[in-house]
């Protein structure tokens, strides 16, 4: 093989290793997720803003929080699928 050939291969099996690369990450992005939405509210049915909401699991890694919105909505997105507990605080 000479010093051509010899480029001309590495170029592909570089050029193969990114393809199979982005193959690779296509999968790991393709990982099904959920999300879980709500909306707190008092007693009279209006909405209560900052509320720490806190997403615990087997499926997930630690915990997730998040606060609700001035109307009392909130969203917790791309969560591994799987059974969750809800902690409150106000």
């Amino acid at each position: 093989m000479n010093g051509q050939q010899k480029t001309k291969m590495r170029r592909r099996l570089v050029l193969a290793g990114i393809g199979f690369g982005l193959i690779a990450l296509g999968l790991a992005l393709a990982v099904e997720t959920g999300e879980i939405k709500g909306k707190i509210t008092d007693e009279n049915g209006a909405g209560l803003p900052g509320v720490e909401i806190t997403a615990s699991g087997p499926s997930l890694q630690g915990i997730r929080s998040v606060l609700s919105s001035k109307d009392g909505d909130f969203h917790i997105p791309l969560l591994p699928v799987g059974r969750y507990s809800l902690t409150f605080k106000l």
